[in-house]
């Protein structure tokens, strides 16, 4: 049997559990230091697996130990990014509320599963529900602001968020109430 060598990963059939195999093969990789695995019910499989993981490690989209969410990413971003920039009170508080929407639409995600089509989805359901559009832009903003900035960092390969289109039926924002010159 042919070694691999440093960063190549390794395939193995896992150890018998209470005196009966498994019959589970496991490919593995290491990224920075920690282990990324995948199961597989034959050698052959598992062997496709682990060429999968190199492929996006070497192009860049396997990164961090993969169960990175949404969440995680927004509450990083919130207690790391924001207090960093110099923005109006207003401001921080629309980003916190765009940040607690966002994480009851799509929070549990994993930002490596997380696609546009997830992310048109959950706007599609807040603009049923009588979000207007101004809202859904203020949404998608804050998720591309903090999956750039998690980006930079190396913690997600890409921002999706800066791809995503909004609904077109989401309802326009109210007319101004303020007065225009001629009435003042």
């Amino acid at each position: 049997a042919k070694k691999r060598g440093n960063h190549e990963g390794s395939v193995y059939q896992e150890g018998a559990r209470n005196g009966e195999p498994t019959g589970r093969w496991i490919a593995q990789v290491w990224i920075n230091g920690k282990k990324r695995r995948a199961i597989a019910p034959s050698e052959a499989r598992a062997k496709a697996k682990l060429r999968a993981m190199l492929f996006e490690l070497d192009s860049g989209r396997l990164l961090g130990d993969g169960n990175l969410t949404v969440e995680t990413v927004l509450d990083l971003w919130t207690q790391k990014a924001l207090p960093n920039r110099n923005l109006q009170p207003p401001t921080l508080e629309v980003h916190r509320w765009a940040c607690s929407v966002l994480v009851d639409e799509i929070g549990g995600k994993r930002v490596k599963t997380l696609t546009a089509d997830i992310i048109e989805v959950a706007f599609q359901r807040r603009a049923k529900s009588g979000m207007s559009r101004s809202s859904l832009i203020k949404l998608r903003s804050t998720l591309s602001q903090a999956l750039a900035w998690a980006q930079r960092r190396g913690l997600v390969a890409d921002n999706v968020a800066a791809i995503v289109e909004l609904p077109a039926d989401a309802r326009p924002p109210q007319k101004g109430r303020a007065m225009t010159v001629t009435q003042a």
